[in-house]
């Protein structure tokens, strides 16, 4: 696994859905030490902030990955 820090709280998120509502918190984070491994996955890659804007993610996550993107490094 890998162990991270955990920074500043960047954006919460509220989304609405036809039943149920969620909100997500979004935090900076800096990489310390260890490995990814692929525990429930069939790879990992690791990414600049820039690049999620390209990935498939649900509508919902949007806004904190823009709030991801727009951070300082």
């Amino acid at each position: 696994g890998v162990d991270i820090r955990i920074g500043e709280k960047l954006a919460s998120v509220e989304h609405g859905f036809s039943h149920f509502s969620m909100t997500l918190h979004v935090f900076g984070s800096t990489f310390v030490s260890g490995q990814p491994e692929t525990l429930r996955c069939q790879a990992w890659k690791w990414l600049h902030a820039s690049e999620l804007r390209g990935l498939p993610f649900p509508r919902a996550h949007w806004p904190g990955l823009e709030k991801i993107a727009q951070a300082p490094k």
